[in-house]
């Protein structure tokens, strides 16, 4: 991916120095070695009224040659990649800015006259080796003509032979006529052995039933580490400025990791009215960072796959954010406009 920059940050008198190489997005040490690499020039041009202290950029530099701990380089290379997109889209940068309870945001950005602190974690990414998730066979089709407006998850064992199908597909059927949010299905053979797994997850967009491969289970796997994630996040935040938590990280299915972790379960919510044609309200459950009025200071987040790849956005419902700092954010992950 090649970013994208602005230029009109004449603000703070900065430059822009875009990347002249894509980023190596999938080999760690290639990853080290180009970010080291971006440091140096930064070190070579850099000036006393520069974007960025020189005494950060030394900082930069130390940590990705003093840190061999896989996961902890993970991080580092988040966070410098991140600091570079800022850097090459024309932002002023502070690295590691102490709070008031004795913690660091991880950085301090001014850009386009917005002024924000950016707390960046790592997420876990999957096992290289994660088998890939098998097509649904196409004798399941069919259920999505059951109309009734729910997403539904499923992953089946590859190779079904016709019989395992057949069976999988009544007892989907069955299921799913009577299934509402969060309920689960494990169908099995006669020897016990797992055929399928389904769960009804989500509304869907029509008054009939979406299938959808198992995504779901990947990212629902990863919500306790990306909910702590947040929560670490937040106890970094500086009172009484805005504050954006950005995870990098979790694979493909990342997003939707985080997307749970912030938002919270799909559920049935018997204390909301429903839409209109519909007979049951939808919500989400009070598992999430944003449930109820919680860590209430946290109203921005975003995520990257991996530093330089597009990413996501949510703004926490009813926040009234500046709308100088969505465009930042939108241009910083290359997130089309609304």
């Amino acid at each position: 991916m090649v970013c994208r920059y602005s230029d009109h940050n004449a603000e703070y008198g900065s430059e822009e120095t875009p990347l002249s190489e894509p980023f190596p997005h999938d080999d760690t040490e290639e990853q080290a070695e180009f970010l080291r690499n971006r440091l140096f020039d930064r070190l070579a041009d850099n000036r006393e009224d520069g974007p960025i202290p020189t005494a950060d950029l030394w900082h930069l530099l130390n940590l990705l040659d003093g840190t061999d701990r896989p996961e902890r380089r993970a991080s580092v290379i988040a966070e410098i990649g991140i600091t570079e997109r800022l850097l090459a889209l024309g932002a002023h940068l502070r690295v590691e800015v102490p709070n008031a309870e004795g913690r660091s945001a991880d950085l301090e950005v001014r850009i386009d006259g917005v002024h924000f602190f950016l707390h960046v974690k790592r997420m876990s990414d999957p096992p290289a080796e994660e088998p890939v998730v098998p097509p649904l066979p196409d004798a399941l089709r069919d259920l999505e003509s059951i109309e009734r407006p729910y997403r539904v998850a499923v992953h089946c064992r590859e190779a079904l032979d016709e019989a395992e199908c057949a069976q999988v597909h009544d007892d989907l059927r069955t299921f799913i006529l009577a299934a509402r949010i969060g309920d689960r299905r494990i169908i099995r053979d006669q020897a016990r052995r797992i055929l399928a797994d389904a769960v009804v997850v989500a509304p869907s967009e029509h008054g009939s039933i979406t299938l959808t491969r198992g995504e779901y289970f990947r990212a629902e796997a990863g919500f306790a580490g990306a909910h702590r994630l947040l929560c670490r996040a937040y106890r970094q935040f500086v009172p009484g400025a805005e504050n954006v938590t950005l995870l990098v990280g979790g694979g493909p299915y990342g997003g939707h990791t985080m997307e749970l972790a912030l938002l919270g379960s799909h559920v049935e919510r018997w204390d909301q009215l429903p839409r209109r044609h519909q007979v049951i309200a939808h919500g989400r459950a009070g598992d999430g960072l944003w449930s109820d009025q919680r860590y209430d200071r946290s109203r921005v987040a975003a995520w990257l796959q991996d530093p330089f790849a597009d990413g996501r956005i949510w703004v926490r419902q009813n926040a009234r954010i500046d709308s100088r700092l969505d465009g930042v954010l939108r241009r910083l992950l290359d997130v089309d406009p609304e």
